[in-house]
């Protein structure tokens, strides 16, 4: 038990959900991108991570953001992130605001923000133990919740994007109700940054789009994703991620209806506990 405390006394590792699909969503990693489209936009997935292992990490997204205005977005977010006795829940209300750097060809730049609370638990009960009746394990349930805020901006021209984030600026500490001597849960702030460069291949027909995600976390070990995604009228696509030191993520998608899409994707994990599920 002492191990447990210390990892959520003093937990500073990667703390943001994440999906693979998320350049079908964009608005997920940054809120500059609310209201980027011309419609509203809803986003719903789910990613179930080391399939077989018992209290393998869970994340659900639910999303949505529209334009509203002339240069203004605004948007949503509810992600719950679950990982053996640990939950996270966060709720996001975001604003973007979009200036047209050009009226003959796609070229702008987009500042957004985002704020919301973060709720975090931790469920001892779910810990197997020799002797459940241990006192240790009482009261057996711990919650608090924070405010926070995240930022971001973006650039586009033409086929480039280019994309910065940073989740959890202040880095607030969540005191459990319970009462715990020196026990919390500190967010701690993120880095994040997206390019990608779309490139028509065929009149508008096909199109090929190199991208790339940077997440850098202070303290634990960052991430990189290489994408590379084949798009056809904008109806079918699939692609393939590399993600450096972690595995490699095959995916497809199609439109199911004119404004219904639907996607999957599978990750195949090269180290740790992943390469065993």
């Amino acid at each position: 038990f002492d191990l447990l405390v210390l990892i959520f006394a003093n937990a500073n590792a990667q703390q943001m959900a994440q999906t693979n699909l998320y350049l079908m969503n964009r608005y997920v990693m940054n809120p500059a991108n609310a209201g980027d489209q011309d419609n509203l936009a809803g986003f719903l997935s789910h990613r179930q991570q080391w399939i077989n292992i018992e209290g393998a990490p869970r994340t659900s997204i639910l999303s949505v953001h529209s334009p509203v205005g002339k240069n203004v977005g605004f948007g949503g977010t509810i992600i719950n992130d679950k990982t053996d006795i640990f939950e996270r829940l966060s709720v996001n209300l975001s604003y973007a605001y979009h200036i047209k750097l050009s009226k003959k060809i796609k070229h702008s730049l987009s500042f957004g923000v985002s704020g919301g609370f973060i709720q975090n638990k931790i469920n001892i009960t779910d810990v197997k133990v020799a002797n459940p009746g241990d006192i240790v394990l009482n009261p057996g349930k711990f919650s608090g919740v924070t405010f926070n805020i995240d930022a971001g901006f973006r650039y586009n021209f033409r086929g480039l994007e280019i994309g910065a984030a940073v989740p959890q600026i202040f880095e607030n500490s969540i005191k459990y109700k319970r009462e715990i001597q020196n026990q919390y849960y500190k967010l701690v702030r993120h880095y994040l940054f997206f390019a990608a460069y779309r490139i028509n291949m065929a009149k508008n027909v096909w199109f090929v789009q190199p991208s790339g995600v940077f997440r850098y976390f202070p303290y634990s070990k960052s991430q990189f994703d290489a994408n590379l995604n084949f798009y056809y009228r904008d109806v079918v696509w699939v692609g393939a991620t590399y993600r450096w030191d972690a595995g490699y993520v095959v995916s497809a998608g199609f439109k199911i209806a004119e404004q219904v899409s639907i996607a999957y994707a599978y990750e195949f994990g090269t180290t740790g506990i992943a390469a065993q599920s």
